[in-house]
């Protein structure tokens, strides 16, 4: 049986109250109602999924926390962002594509029935429907995740330069 080196170090009350809620909130959420409010400030950061977070500091690290239990550190919150941007931008495509289908059909439908001038007008914001799908889809395949491990890497390939 391993045996513990050296003292044991003591934690003071405060940091083990803020554990246990922490524990706590991470089991059945409502981390407000337990005081996570207190452990930090709100910040401007936002929960990917959710909401406004909190900002904890500790021993030099920055994590955040969201009041349903969510937690991330600054590493895994970019990574969620990023991750987030790209899944809205798949959605904003996707509906730009529709509304460009639907205004298509419009038109012809209104061709159909004489009505060219309008049609016509349907037509223009099809493709600018389409244009700006287009430029959407372009920023997904141009879109580089965000992470500490990527962000060392590209700043160490750009020291070898």
């Amino acid at each position: 049986m391993a045996q513990p080196v050296g003292e044991a170090s003591h934690v003071n009350a405060t940091d083990l109250q803020r554990v246990g809620i922490e524990v706590s909130i991470a089991g059945s959420a409502q981390a407000f109602r337990k005081g996570v409010i207190n452990f930090g400030k709100v910040t401007s950061q936002t929960c990917p999924e959710c909401g406004v977070l909190v900002q904890i500091k500790e021993g030099g690290f920055t994590r955040y926390r969201y009041h349903t239990g969510h937690a991330y550190s600054g590493d895994t919150l970019l990574v969620s962002v990023t991750e987030a941007i790209e899944d809205k931008l798949w959605i904003s495509m996707r509906a730009l594509e529709e509304a460009s289908m639907l205004l298509e059909h419009t038109a012809e439908e209104l061709a159909a029935n004489g009505q060219t001038e309008l049609a016509g007008e349907y037509l223009r914001k099809a493709k600018t429907m389409e244009d700006r799908t287009t430029l959407i889809f372009q920023t997904i395949i141009d879109n580089q995740p965000l992470s500490d491990e990527h962000l060392r890497h590209q700043s160490e390939s750009s020291e070898r330069l």
